[in-house]
């Protein structure tokens, strides 16, 4: 629907360029953001799933986002929002809206209609969620969060519904969840198939924590010096 455009003498730069930052080494990239074990051994991520081998690509140590391809002159278009996100916040504000049970049949279309198009066609359509594969709209509001997780890998939605979310007695993570150090991680730990546990080496940061109010620039504390910082930066 809406990405911001870049070439080669107009982009983000090394620093920034998502293709630098989420690209592998093997394509120029630096490879400094993989793929999360975490979300790679979900269990309710299909291991047939089709963005599995499209949009991944393993690397010696990491796994790293395959939808990002310049990572020389950093010419991939920054998404913003995509059609799959309008049908995801779609069904998820159905499936709130909704019955608890029967779940609200709508949200489940709109789930499919993301879902299904990854999924190999000689799984359907066995593999399609129905009414029935949810016993109560909170089980089906949380199939929709992980789809969002899976689609939009690498694209920055995650820490926006972190935010929104972190709060949510149902659905909330209470702020950013333990993760696995970069340093600590290996190949080894990317398993679909028997979904092991991630150790997480990185410590939870709960929502109540300063960093998630981002420190106001030096540059418009200068140009506005009554403008306090905000507190611990």
């Amino acid at each position: 629907v809406f990405s911001i455009k870049n070439d080669a003498n107009d982009n983000a730069g090394v620093n920034g360029a998502l293709a630098a930052m989420y690209g592998s080494t093997a394509i120029g990239g630096r490879g400094l953001v993989d793929i999360s074990q975490i979300i790679w051994n979900n269990p309710g991520w299909r291991c047939d799933d089709l963005r599995r081998s499209s949009l991944v690509t393993p690397g010696a140590t990491y796994y790293f986002s395959a939808k990002y391809k310049d990572a020389v002159s950093r010419t991939d278009a920054a998404p913003q929002i995509r059609y799959a996100e309008v049908l995801l916040m779609l069904a998820e504000a159905e499936a709130r809206l909704g019955t608890n049970s029967p779940v609200n049949a709508r949200a489940v279309d709109l789930l499919n209609a993301v879902r299904n198009r990854a999924i190999p066609p000689a799984a359907l359509p066995a593999a399609s969620y129905t009414v029935a594969s949810f016993a109560t709209k909170v089980d089906l509001v949380k199939a929709i969060l992980l789809e969002r997780r899976i689609e939009f890998l690498g694209e920055g939605k995650r820490w926006g519904d972190i935010h929104r979310l972190a709060l949510d007695p149902t659905y909330g993570t209470g702020g950013i969840p333990a993760k696995v150090a970069t340093t600590y991680a290996n190949v080894a730990m990317y398993n679909c198939t028997t979904n092991p546990a991630v150790p997480t080496t990185l410590a939870a940061v709960p929502y109540a924590n300063y960093r998630f109010i981002w420190p106001i620039p030096a540059d418009e504390r200068t140009s506005n010096p009554i403008c306090a910082q905000n507190p611990f930066y």
